[in-house]
């Protein structure tokens, strides 16, 4: 701090002294021009910087990287960058979550516990640095007190095990606040998230903060920097050309001004890795080291991971300034938040049309995948039953085929499946398998950043030998699945092989293997076989794997990522994502499984329950066609049997597990809220299971069902198996108010007045 004080005074003198030299009124004159100037340039930075920031916002909002109207805030990633921004102004935020921690009934107790030489409570004007040391005292404390909770139980009893689980939620508490004073005291940080996933949409939405509360900041495109990036950071600033010698001193009295205004000059660069030019990736690390000697400026910048990883990190690390890395939160978003970003994608992309849970499910996972969805059914109103991918993906490339006619897509897509199966290895390729020209290269980086991803950081070699190798690689395990499928089934036609020996020997060999693509593949060639009216092929798939263990290879090529399916059973993966049209011999398909194992039938009808809340086909209907479909009488009541065995277990397990039918009333209920009442073919099914165990308190308030008699009329004379419909006529005889004897009546009532009762 002494060397830049001593710096800056420097330089000031040097500009006196310069003044001083002048002799002719001319040169005051000129000098006094160029002083009012400086001032001018001073006192009007923050307005003239915003303003460059806000045209940079508005290209990306016509190039279509940022869309304010669809931005949602999925999860707490701008909550902790808004720390990053207001910096040490937010102190008394944190500081009153601290002390709100321990004002409740636990934190009472776990004050009690804890002895009286820790703090509580802070002062708002607290400096930072006893904020820091409070909350590292008081993590250690908690952390220590959870560890000895065997040794405090035999002093202080029973209420030990009560107050030390109250001590997971304060140490996250705590660990949650130190996060929060990390970001808000770091200099520079480096936004690191995957493809798509929305880092662009946060950068401009923090500009826009920034903006809006009066901060100077500068939103770079990376792509826009052919230089140096220090020199151009400093072209970029107001100044005016006459007094860039003294852009130094220019600095130190903004960072000056901003610290009396209790603000930061803020530098946003987005994606780095888009930038490939030598001059940017030999001086990004340089601008961190140059602008730290200015205490008010801080930089951000972001950066797909799959780049820092490989090469980035590595340049960051080996640099005076080490910037602060911020892994961007990605799915999954709650129930609330991808509810409001549907409508919002809705609206703007003017999509109509309710979606099926199975769908909103797939939002949640990858916003890139969102965007693409909603872009490639823009001002379309039919129902889109299913979260389609291959589809999707079939639109999106053509749509950015059409758009970008300087290098052809297909080709390289091709070329990268070509090499893939030659090697069998489906990972990533070297860059020169591709075979182009520098500048289909370059407009191939330009296209796909979306898409493919072409990371240039791969070191090999050791010594004089050492280089870097070039791949490229899918960005998605399931657009690449769709590629490959694809390329063989594209193989195939040209070949005119009606059997498709290319797709199914290469797809058993993947098996074999057991190769993640195998899943997709499958999956992309089904849809393309139903499209095509090959049911043939269709039928080999389901027999080859629809009841194999095929989803099983992603799971354990990918163990510390938690998968959730709609279907264990494969075959019903494929049937059912073609939606409503379900054909007979996927229906034989699905009774072959049920009739092995009846549990399958319970996994299709949670579905088919989804469906009828959402208002989508196939619903319960189909799951009525299924038991009407059972070849043999024992099945359906296998299926009965199995959905209430939990009963049972429950009674001797004590488990608090919930129970399948107090499931099936809690969907119950909420379709009779969504939709107003419940369908016909609901209440068949209901009053089936009510039929089969009359004395299930949870489906009581449906078993006047069975009185309506054009309803049981209905079930009579459907094609139910004879034992269903005997089930649901004794539940109605049983829900028959019967007359009373009067002959019994009259002897009961003798033989009470033999015993002294009167009426």
């Amino acid at each position: 701090m002494k060397e830049k004080t001593v710096s800056g005074c420097t330089e000031l003198k040097n500009i006196i002294d310069g003044i001083g030299t002048v002799q002719t009124a001319w040169g005051l004159i000129v000098t006094g021009a160029l002083v009012l100037a400086f001032a001018f340039c001073v006192l009007t930075f923050t307005n003239r910087v915003n303003k460059a920031t806000k045209a940079q916002i508005q290209r990306f909002q016509k190039d279509g990287k940022y869309l304010p109207s669809i931005y949602i805030e999925l999860n707490n990633s701008m909550e902790y960058l808004r720390y990053f921004i207001f910096s040490y102004r937010w102190k008394h935020r944190i500081i009153r979550q601290y002390n709100h921690l321990f004002h409740g009934y636990e934190g009472k107790r776990l004050k009690q516990l804890l002895g009286s030489g820790i703090k509580y409570t802070l002062s708002y004007f607290a400096p930072f640095s006893q904020l820091n040391s409070a909350l590292s005292v008081m993590h250690d404390e908690l952390e220590m007190l959870r560890k000895e909770s065997k040794e405090l139980h035999a002093e202080h009893g029973e209420v030990v095990w009560a107050i030390t689980n109250s001590t997971y939620k304060h140490v996250y508490a705590v660990k949650h606040l130190q996060d929060l004073c990390t970001i808000m005291s770091q200099k520079n940080v480096i936004l690191v998230g995957s493809a798509g996933n929305g880092k662009t949409n946060l950068l401009c939405r923090m500009a826009e903060v920034a903006v809006a509360n009066k901060m100077p900041c500068l939103l770079v495109n990376s792509r826009d920097i052919k230089e140096d990036c220090t020199e151009y950071i400093t072209k970029k600033l107001p100044i005016l050309p006459k007094l860039r010698n003294i852009t130094l001193l220019y600095l130190r009295l903004i960072s000056l001004m901003l610290f009396f205004q209790r603000k930061y000059f803020y530098i946003f660069i987005d994606a780095i890795n888009e930038n490939d030019r030598e001059v940017f990736t030999n001086s990004i690390a340089t601008l961190l080291e140059t602008f730290s000697k200015y205490g008010r400026i801080r930089i951000l910048l972001t950066c797909r991971r799959e780049y820092f990883d490989s090469r980035y990190k590595a340049l960051f690390s080996a640099g005076e300034e080490v910037p602060y890395i911020f892994n961007l939160q990605e799915a999954e978003y709650d129930e609330r938040a991808t509810m409001k970003m549907i409508k919002a994608y809705m609206e703007y992309f003017n999509v109509r049309g309710p979606f099926s849970l199975e769908t909103r499910e797939k939002l949640r996972n990858s916003l890139f995948l969102t965007r693409i969805f909603f872009e490639v059914n823009s001002s379309r109103d039919e129902c889109m039953l299913e979260f389609r991918n291959a589809e999707i993906y079939k639109l999106y490339f053509d749509k950015i085929a059409s758009e970008n006619m300087g290098v052809d897509l297909s080709a390289v897509v091709n070329s990268i499946a070509r090499y893939m199966f030659a090697e069998f290895q489906f990972d990533q390729i070297p860059i020169e398998e591709l075979h182009l020209s520098f500048d289909e290269l370059d407009s191939l980086r330009n296209l796909l950043d979306n898409n493919l991803i072409i990371s240039r950081s791969v070191h090999a070699g050791t010594g004089i030998t050492e280089h870097e190798e070039e791949y490229v690689y899918f960005v998605f395990d399931e657009l690449r699945d769709f590629c490959l499928a694809r390329y063989l089934l594209t193989l195939d036609e040209s070949k005119s092989s009606s059997k498709y020996v290319a797709f199914f020997s290469n797809v058993t060999k993947l098996f074999e293997q057991r190769l993640s693509p195998v899943e997709g593949m499958v999956k992309y060639a089904y849809h393309h076989f139903r499209m095509t009216a090959r049911t043939d092929l269709c039928e080999k798939i389901l027999k080859t794997f629809g009841e194999s263990d095929v989803q099983s290879i992603l799971d354990w090529e990918k163990r510390d990522l938690y998968r959730q399916r709609t279907f264990n059973n494969f075959g019903f993966s494929l049937v059912f994502s073609e939606g409503d049209n379900i054909a007979s011999f996927e229906i034989d398909y699905i009774l072959h499984c049920v009739e092995n194992d009846c549990s399958h039938y319970w996994e299709i009808f949670w579905f088919l329950l989804g469906n009828e809340y959402s208002g989508f086909k196939p619903n319960i209907h189909l799951a009525i066609d299924i038991l009407l479909r059972c070849e043999n009488d024992e099945t359906p009541e296998k299926i009965l049997k199995y959905f209430f065995d939990d009963k049972v277990e429950k009674y001797y397990s004590h488990s608090y597990k919930e129970r399948r039918v107090d499931n099936l009333k809690e969907w119950l209920d909420a379709i009779k809220k969504n939709n107003g009442t419940l369908s016909e073919s609901l209440k068949i099914m209901v009053t089936i299971l009510a039929a089969y165990d009359p004395t299930e308190f949870a489906l009581k308030e449906y078993h006047e069902f069975v009185m309506n008699e054009d309803f049981f009329k209905q079930i009579q004379e459907s094609d139910l198996c004879n034992p269903i419909k005997l089930l649901v006529s004794e539940f109605k005889d049983w829900m028959t108010p019967k007359p009373t004897d009067q002959n019994a009546l009259q002897i009961l009532m003798d033989m009470l007045k033999s015993e002294g009762y009167h009426e």
